[in-house]
């Protein structure tokens, strides 16, 4: 489907220049609020047509095509290799981390939706992590404020070496 993506943004004329991800910003801000709040998807409402209603078929443009609106043919190779390298160094960190740190988790929950953001585009990442995800979030989100709060208040205290709190 990111062929179809990638025609109609053809023919809208212009690329959005990291304009897709701006929703992303401002989703947690209530539609009572802002009653015109753009849709986390408002650049396929934007590119479509009639005869090629993409946000009405329920058709996804993937990481390639939502790159391709950004930047074009240079985004089909800058955005994935950027996402694929901060991922690759979210998993060298999660080798040098204990098992049972807060990165740990945070990490899981970010694997656990990786088939979603290369099928769907980048903003599945904040939707499926934080939205959808919402208990383990804030489990992930408590652990680390728990953690920080606690042990800058005993600064003496000490797990052990392997301890991402350690005072070494």
């Amino acid at each position: 489907m990111y062929a179809v993506s990638m025609t109609l943004v053809d023919e809208a004329g212009s690329y959005y220049y990291g304009k897709t991800f701006f929703p992303i910003l401002v989703s947690p801000i209530p539609r009572n609020f802002w009653t015109e709040k753009p849709s986390l998807m408002q650049w396929t409402l934007d590119i479509s047509v009639p005869e090629r209603d993409i946000s009405k078929l329920g058709a996804v443009c993937s990481i390639y095509g939502e790159a391709y609106a950004n930047f074009g043919y240079f985004g089909i190779m800058l955005i994935p290799f950027l996402f694929a390298r901060f991922t690759a160094r979210c998993y060298f960190k999660v080798l040098r981390s204990p098992p049972d740190s807060a990165f740990v988790f945070l990490y899981f929950l970010l694997i656990s939706v990786l088939v979603q953001v290369y099928r769907d585009g980048l903003v599945s990442v904040f939707t499926f992590i934080v939205i959808y995800n919402i208990p383990c979030f804030l489990i992930w989100l408590f652990s680390v404020l728990k953690g920080k709060l606690f042990y800058e208040k005993n600064e003496n205290y000490l797990l052990d070496e392997h301890s991402e709190f350690s005072s070494k």
